[in-house]
């Protein structure tokens, strides 16, 4: 019998305690603090990007090397691979 009594003291208290926690009224908007008005803040001033200049040349030459298109291909009959070995400048045949 305890146990019920118990029981039902929590959940009374459970209840008091979920009443407590309800919306607002309509009466009550006139108790609470008026909301303060937020001044607008002005954007900051953007700042221009670094401007990166490329290093000086050496000479008039400049070389635009880029990687093979083809680096393996086919024999017509498809029993040679060739392969380009682009670092030691040499043409290797696999049979």
């Amino acid at each position: 019998m305890k146990r019920v009594k118990n029981k039902k003291f929590i959940g009374i208290l459970y209840l008091m305690f979920l009443a407590g926690c309800g919306g607002k009224e309509p009466g009550n908007a006139k108790t609470q603090a008026p909301e303060t008005p937020i001044a607008p803040v002005a954007p900051a001033e953007p700042v221009a990007p670094v401007k990166v200049t490329p290093p000086d040349t050496k000479s008039d030459y400049i070389g635009f090397e880029s990687a093979p298109v083809r680096p393996l291909a086919k024999t017509a009959n498809g029993k040679i691979l060739l392969m380009t070995n682009t670092p030691n400048n040499t043409l290797e045949i696999f049979l």
